[in-house]
């Protein structure tokens, strides 16, 4: 038992040596992000963790360096890279990474970090697919002005209805489509809208979700704010949060 307790030392010390010689490599970022991951990730995916910094390094500006470097190693900086570094261990999207990336970098880059506000937007980023986080960015166009993004993920954004008899490969694909903008709406990213219902109406009743049907959905706060944090916004964000919120399909 104690061989393979020592076996097992001496391997996670190669991967922390391997690691800290990799990371140490990439400028102004790879340092501070090495002597974390010394304590906190032994043994994880050195690919992934390596992109994750190489993305975070070139999202800092020349004049942020420094901050950025003692902000990493302050309790609060230190907070957040950790968990930014096991969600970046964790996925196969570069993507995903990419997102993480950025939201550590605006959240540390602030006048003072917010650790509450930046932890959870995390925990909210963890929880979504890359397909919740194309549909959120979609809906965050309300007049839909990007053309090139929405046919490239047309797909994903366009809702899949369910009719009459439609074969079961129709009807799987509406389960998925309603359920990923339902998972958004569960996070309080996205709010339903309804449609007017005049008075002795009754409105249309949804029973695969328990709930009235709703006509469309539009992005909340929050929902935007995500976005801004992992520069996924559309263009003139603040512009687009001075007008009223409208329906989207």
């Amino acid at each position: 038992m104690s061989n393979d307790h020592s076996l097992a030392t001496r391997a996670s010390d190669v991967v922390a040596s391997a690691l800290k010689g990799t990371l140490g490599a990439i400028p102004f970022i790879g340092s501070a992000v090495a002597e974390v991951i010394e304590y906190v990730i032994p043994n994880q995916r050195i690919d992934r963790l390596t992109d994750f910094a190489k993305k975070l390094s070139e999202k800092v500006s020349a004049q942020e360096r420094l901050l950025v470097q003692k902000r990493l190693l302050e309790p609060e900086g230190t907070d957040i890279l950790e968990e930014a570094l096991w969600q970046s261990a964790r996925t196969i999207s570069e993507e995903r990474r990419l997102h993480i990336a950025s939201l550590v970098k605006n959240g540390i880059t602030k006048d003072q970090i917010d650790l509450v506000e930046t932890k959870k937007l995390l925990l909210i980023l963890s929880q979504l697919n890359d397909l919740e986080v194309i549909l959120l960015r979609w809906h965050a166009d309300r007049l839909h002005k990007d053309k090139e993004f929405e046919e490239k993920f047309k797909d994903i954004i366009r809702p899949v209805q369910a009719y009459l008899r439609a074969p079961q490969e129709v009807l799987d694909k509406a389960a998925i489509s309603e359920s990923l903008r339902h998972h958004l709406a569960e996070l309080g990213l996205l709010k339903p809208t309804f449609p007017f219902v005049r008075r002795g109406e009754i409105p249309e009743f949804d029973t695969s979700l328990g709930t009235f049907k709703n006509s469309g959905y539009h992005v909340t706060l929050l929902g935007r704010l995500l976005l801004r944090s992992i520069d996924f916004h559309p263009e003139d964000p603040r512009k687009e949060e001075t007008k009223p919120e409208t329906e989207l399909a």
